[in-house]
């Protein structure tokens, strides 16, 4: 199982663009696993985001439920931090890609527009953040 999740990958078999870190994933995880079909790591942000989603309505104290929520976290930055190094070499592997030129342009041309997607979708979160924040919606409790 260990190593259906954490594949042994030699980047230097794999063109430079897929050896390339993959630094959105610090931002926008979801979009960047789906985008790449890295199936695995979606259920993982989702098993994680529910458990912790479970845990407040858990009834617990207050301070069992921090100390659980920081091993989620360490939990899923181990898995973002597996992606930032790994993520586009997956990508490679999992669509099946072979090292011919014809498909180190298609997959140059999926990162890109993956990556447009995700400065689209920061851009439009840092809007309605900044939108709330001059209506005092976001720091008001």
């Amino acid at each position: 199982m260990f190593h259906k999740i954490f594949p042994k990958i030699n980047k230097s078999k794999l063109p430079k663009s897929a050896r390339r870190w993959s630094l959105s994933v610090i931002f926008v995880y979801p979009t960047f696993v789906i985008a790449n079909k890295l199936w695995i790591f979606l259920y993982v942000y989702l098993i994680i985001n529910l458990f912790n989603f479970i845990l407040l309505f858990s009834g617990l104290e207050k301070y069992l439920i921090n100390l659980i929520s920081v091993f989620t976290l360490a939990i899923f930055m181990f898995f973002t931090f597996y992606l930032v190094l790994y993520g586009r070499a997956l990508a490679w592997n999992k669509s099946g890609y072979r090292d011919i030129e014809e498909d180190v342009v298609k997959f140059k041309l999926r990162q890109r527009i993956i990556m447009y997607v995700n400065i689209l979708l920061i851009g439009l979160v840092v809007i309605y953040l900044l939108a709330n924040l001059e209506y005092g919606q976001i720091l008001s409790s």
